[in-house]
């Protein structure tokens, strides 16, 4: 995991040209790749970019969501997003939102560093409860790779709901993690 340096992003300012596009890369790869990220083919880098843009820049600049990047070479490798905008009556609830690593950076650790990160910034949001519907990430040869699932005894996961899209589509389940302080080592 050398080389891999988290950096979050808590204001417009911080949402540069430079972020927008990198943002893209990562988030078009990933579709392009087959990931199952609430985008299908067709899908361009501006479309992308346009979702950032529209969607997740507003959200970080009222201070509802917060960004994490992982910067591998000054490249933004991965990126999740902690979304605090919960309902009135589920304020002990934060959601993790669009967990991606660019398909040139998978199997490096990245998607557990920003996981354990979420977490920690979850946890001094004074959240209790992460929420995350994890995905399996398809691969041109027709395999899966990734769960997006956490097996830390600290954080076991807490199944909700479960159930099948369709026959065609991988099942999905929500996730909730109830977060537990943390104990300084």
């Amino acid at each position: 995991m050398a080389g891999i340096t988290l950096d979050l992003r808590r204001s417009p300012a911080q949402l540069d040209d430079a972020c927008l596009d990198g943002l893209a890369d990562v988030l078009s790869g990933c579709v392009s790749s087959g990931a199952s990220v609430s985008f299908v083919e067709p899908f361009t880098r501006e479309d992308a970019r346009r979702f950032f843009e529209q969607k997740v820049a507003p959200s970080v600049a009222c201070g509802d969501s917060d960004l994490l990047l992982a910067m591998v070479d000054g490249r933004i490798a991965g990126t999740v997003q902690l979304a605090c905008d919960t309902p009135p009556n589920q304020p002990q609830r934060a959601d993790v939102r669009k967990l991606l690593v660019h398909p040139d950076f998978r199997r490096r650790g990245i998607a557990e560093r920003l996981m354990r990160e979420v977490e920690r910034l979850a946890r001094e949001r004074g959240a209790a409860c992460l929420l995350l519907i994890p995905v399996r990430a398809i691969q041109p040869n027709g395999s899966t790779s990734g769960s997006a699932t956490r097996s830390s005894a600290a954080f076991p996961p807490m199944p909700i709901t479960r159930r099948a899209v369709s026959r065609r589509a991988a099942p999905f389940s929500t996730r909730c993690w109830r977060l537990q302080a943390h104990k300084p080592k």
